[in-house]
């Protein structure tokens, strides 16, 4: 599965969680739970693992704000431990934990760009006063 069809199954489980126009009534807890054991299957069906770093962060933003790391396949049972029904975000994979990517140097007072010398390449004699 594509990101771009994981990424339509996950706004088709997050609509689920509305109100039902019809009776008012939100899912209860159990069927958040089993909505998310079926986004870890749709995230492994795409090529995931259950081991790839979750993170779910409750209420983002507000004072009472809520960070849980997991992974794919425990994203039900951890909202379910911290009873987390709604307001939700959901990030995926090694951004979570910081792993298997390399920081960037952009900011790095020896990294060269096309704009900015490195400090080490930097004569003195040419600094200019402004």
């Amino acid at each position: 599965m594509r990101l771009y069809e994981i990424n339509q199954e996950i706004e088709k489980l997050l609509c689920q969680l509305e109100p039902d126009p019809e009776t008012g009534e939100v899912k209860d807890m159990t069927d958040i739970a089993a909505d998310l054991e079926e986004l870890s299957g749709e995230l492994i069906a795409g090529g995931y693992t259950a081991e790839t770093p979750a993170a779910i962060v409750y209420k983002a933003t507000w004072k009472e704000e809520e960070k849980y790391i997991c992974t794919v396949g425990t994203l039900a049972q951890t909202a379910k431990e911290h009873n987390i029904t709604k307001t939700a975000l959901m990030i995926i994979g090694e951004a979570v934990t910081h792993s298997n990517y390399a920081r960037s140097e952009l900011y790095n007072p020896n990294f060269s760009t096309e704009y900015r010398k490195a400090k080490s390449e930097i004569n003195p004699n040419e600094v200019k006063e402004k």
